[in-house]
């Protein structure tokens, strides 16, 4: 935990209030050379030695596509498993639309992360409960499908 100031809004009264311990998160992004940014698996070493418990694979550019659009799905998958021989979770961003979340899916990431496949048109509108809901859907049904790593799906919906 951090020692910190008393909380001033209500955001931090309410983080204030549960006790949780902060872990930091290492993030790698897909485009490294745009972003001027480590090789992801540079990063995933830096996380390894520094007790980060879970790496991020994330675009940096939002415009250049999906993930996938970025990576071929081998070296995503390559990603998913080094960090996973260190002992570290994973979690998956990167503008992720169902069609890409659909081919990730196998390579059993412990998150995906979504904003713009959430929203209403894209990643600056509105979440949109039944978007996010057949995300929650089609998560839940590959795990129960591979009998393989449960993906976390939390909706707030």
């Amino acid at each position: 935990t951090l020692d910190r100031q008393p909380p001033t809004n209500a955001v931090e009264r309410q983080c204030a209030s549960r006790e949780k311990v902060l872990n930091h998160v290492a993030v790698a992004y897909a485009d490294s050379n745009l972003a001027q940014s480590p090789d992801p698996f540079d990063v995933v070493t830096f996380a390894s030695t520094n007790s980060c418990p879970i790496v991020l694979m994330d675009t940096f550019h939002k415009t250049n596509g999906t993930l996938l659009d970025v990576l071929p799905l081998t070296t995503i998958r390559d990603f998913i498993q080094a960090v996973h021989m260190c002992q570290m979770q994973v979690a998956i961003a990167g503008s992720l639309n169902e069609r890409a979340i659909e081919q990730l899916l196998p390579l059993a990431p412990d998150i995906i992360a979504v904003r713009g496949a959430a929203c209403r048109t894209d990643r600056t509108s509105a979440i949109d409960p039944a978007n996010t809901r057949r995300l929650f859907e089609m998560i839940t049904q590959h795990n129960s499908d591979s009998g393989k790593r449960n993906i976390s799906a939390k909706s707030p919906c």
